[in-house]
C-alpha cells in the first residue's frame, strides 16, 4: 500500500516541478501561444519578473459643479417631460401625391416662448415650427425616418423624440 502512494506521489513530481514555468512560441502562421509545457521545438521559457497583483481602483473624487444661476430663479422653466411622434406612426404607409406629411406631436409642457420644433428627415433639417401640428412639404417617394426637437433661443437642443420610420406612397400610372 505504502507503495503505491510513494509510487503515484513520483509520478505526480514532474507535473508540481513545471507547474510554474511558463513557455511561449510562434507557430508557421504567426499565432503566438503560451503553455505550461514546451509543445514546440521554438519554445522559449518566459520568467516573469513580478507577480500579476490586483491593485484597488479608485475613482477620482469629482469637482463640485458650479452653481447654477438659474435654479435660484423661480420663474426658470424646469424643462420638458416628454417629446414624442404621433403622427406618422412607425413603419406607417403615408399616402399623398403631393408630397405632404402631416405630423402630429405630443409634447408636455407645451411649447415655451422663444423655443421651436425642428423636424429632421433623414438627419435632414426639414423645417421648424411653433406648433406641435404642422406639415412637411416635398417628401416624395420612399422611406423615410423623422426625427423631432425642440431648441431655445440659442439653439440648444433641450429634448428629442424618438425616431419614427414612415414609407412615403405617391400614385403612378406604372403601378
Amino acid at each position: 500500500m505504502n507503495r503505491i502512494i510513494i509510487a503515484a506521489l513520483l509520478c505526480l513530481l514532474p507535473a508540481l516541478a513545471t507547474a510554474d514555468r511558463i513557455y511561449t512560441w510562434t507557430d508557421d502562421q504567426g499565432v503566438r501561444h503560451y503553455s505550461d509545457t514546451p509543445k514546440d521545438q521554438r519554445a522559449e521559457e518566459l520568467t516573469p519578473d513580478r507577480l500579476n497583483l490586483y491593485q484597488r481602483f479608485t475613482a477620482p473624487v469629482p469637482e463640485p459643479a458650479e452653481p447654477d444661476p438659474a435654479a435660484d430663479d423661480p420663474n426658470a422653466f424646469p424643462g420638458y417631460d416628454r417629446l414624442a411622434i404621433l403622427s406618422p406612426g412607425d413603419e406607417q404607409v403615408v399616402r399623398d401625391n403631393l408630397g405632404n406629411v402631416d405630423v402630429e406631436l405630443a409634447l408636455e409642457p407645451e411649447l415655451q416662448e422663444g423655443h421651436r420644433l425642428v423636424a429632421r428627415i433623414n438627419d435632414e433639417v426639414r423645417g421648424e415650427f411653433e406648433r406641435p401640428r404642422f406639415t412637411l412639404a416635398e417628401v416624395h417617394r420612399g422611406t423615410w425616418a423623422l426625427q423631432v426637437s425642440v431648441v431655445d433661443e440659442e439653439g440648444r437642443t433641450l429634448i428629442e423624440s424618438g425616431t419614427v420610420t414612415f414609407f412615403m406612397h405617391q400614385a403612378s400610372r406604372h403601378f
